[in-house]
Order: C-alpha cells, then structure tokens, then sequence
C-alpha cells in the first residue's frame, strides 16, 4: 500500500472535511486546485496548515472529479455516507400525513 503523505489510520471527526470545504470557499486558488487536483490540494495544504485524513477518507476526496464546490461537496456527502443521504428515512411519520389532500 502507498505511503499517502499526511493520512491516517483513524477516521476524521467530520472536522477535516468542514476545514477543506471552508478552505476552498475563502480562497479562489486553493478551490481551484482542489477541484483540478485534489490529491496535490491536500498535500500541498492551505494557509500553512495541512490536512489530515484517513486512508479511505484522502482515497474518496482525490477521485472525485467536480466542476464546482456545490458538485465537490455533494459527491464528497454521497461517498461519505450514501444510506443517510440518498434514501431519507422518516421515522414514526404515517406517510399518508405527507400526501396532498385528495390524493388517496
């Protein structure tokens, strides 16, 4: 298995992936090379600060291929964790509340 410079074996807090959306949100360059290159992003850090995430978290971010921060977040929030986000659960809720009147 490759060394991946500034990863980890523990899965990061959520906190990692907040620190690297808010990077690329403030700064043009650097959302510019996370969405052209996400692997050189991370290893080059932002602000003189890195960043640190676990071996399949940094596998999922470099692969994604976004045209925008919108398209990158959203992928990264699929990938993350693709049973919450893709099929809502309401639980407790008799579906027939959320149907339009007249519509049995």
């Amino acid at each position: 298995m490759p060394i991946i410079p500034n990863s980890t074996d523990r899965p990061s807090n959520g906190n990692e992936i907040s620190r690297l959306l808010t990077a690329a949100v403030v700064n043009t360059r650097f959302r510019t090379l996370l969405l052209n290159d996400p692997a050189r992003a991370l290893a080059v850090g932002f602000n003189g600060e890195s960043f640190r995430f676990a071996r399949d978290e940094h596998e999922r971010i470099v692969s994604i291929k976004a045209h925008s921060l919108a398209d990158f977040a959203n992928q990264l929030t699929e990938r993350r964790s693709p049973k919450i986000y893709r099929k809502p659960v309401l639980l407790g809720v008799d579906r027939r509340a959320l149907m339009p009147v007249g519509a049995d």
